[in-house]
């Protein structure tokens, strides 16, 4: 579908390298996990969810602090901003905000798709806000100030931060439950108990139900600190009508519903809508 309506940009081949390639670094990692697993409910049978929720976090951090170093570089292209008057631009607001960055950078998505993106990546040290090549090409300045700004404000509010650790509670909330129900659940089912590798589908089958029911909850989370970085975008940059210009760009170039049905919005969209996000921009914009 991405490509009939001209999306999507990249080969079949490139494609398929690409799924090859994260196919690869998931397996390994992977299967490792499913033998930590194991070895943890066999180790410490009453506690193993509490040590399975530490390595998970552990692991989160570690992936979120790496990704923009070692995991993105090998799907995209992506070098430091070289426009000197946009980089001095960026830089001020970043400085008024009190951000400190790695950089900003320019990532090349116009390789593989036509969609206009930005985006926080990072933790510490590797922290940076990138800009896709197909942002940076098709708008004024103004809007990508304000775009940036955004940015500014999930770094600002600490928000991968406060998903960590929303994940985290999630993720212990779920092993927890796993290890209550999975006794009496194997035992029901004939296996041998919990360390039973047939358990393993079962357990996985609990955490995913439990995720699908927490949805809407972390939906919500993600849509409430959205409205926040754009709270902050327009009171960084005193550009409302730059922000209101950029979001309905943006609908139209990534070909965004404007106004989604309010269910789909409430359960499942990690962001507000566009018509949402312009209506409280203007409303942003009169209390200022």
């Amino acid at each position: 579908m991405a490509h009939g309506y001209g999306l999507a940009t990249q080969s079949t081949s490139g494609r398929l390298g690409d799924w090859l390639k994260a196919a690869s670094l998931a397996l390994g990692p992977g299967l490792v996990a499913v033998e930590v697993l194991v070895l943890l409910i066999a180790w410490s049978p009453s506690y193993w969810w509490l040590w399975a929720t530490m390595l998970t976090v552990a692991f989160t951090i570690a992936m979120a602090g790496l990704a923009p170093i070692l995991l993105v570089p090998l799907f995209f292209l992506m070098r430091p901003l070289e426009d000197d008057e946009l980089s001095r631009r960026l830089a001020r607001l970043a400085s008024t905000a009190g951000v400190k960055l790695d950089g900003v950078y320019r990532i090349e998505l116009s390789r593989k798709s036509s969609a206009a993106n930005a985006a926080l990546m990072g933790l510490g040290n590797t922290r940076r806000v990138v800009l896709g090549d197909t942002l940076l090409a098709n708008y004024t300045v103004d809007e990508i100030e304000v775009i940036f700004a955004h940015e500014l404000g999930h770094h600002r509010h600490r928000d991968i931060a406060k998903a960590i650790a929303v994940q985290a509670g999630l993720t212990l909330l779920a092993f927890f439950v796993a290890a209550q129900a999975l006794p009496a659940l194997t035992l029901g089912l004939g296996l041998a108990g919990p360390t039973d590798l047939a358990a393993l589908p079962l357990l996985a089958l609990m955490v995913g139900a439990l995720d699908l029911v927490t949805t809407p909850l972390t939906s919500w989370l993600s849509r409430a600190w959205e409205r926040a970085a754009d709270e902050h975008a327009i009171k960084a940059t005193g550009k409302a009508w730059a922000f209101e210009a950029g979001m309905t760009r943006l609908s139209n170039q990534n070909l965004t519903e404007i106004e989604p049905p309010r269910w789909a919005e409430l359960l499942l969209h990690s962001h507000p809508s566009i018509g949402s996000r312009l209506r409280h921009a203007r409303a942003a914009a009169t209390e200022a």
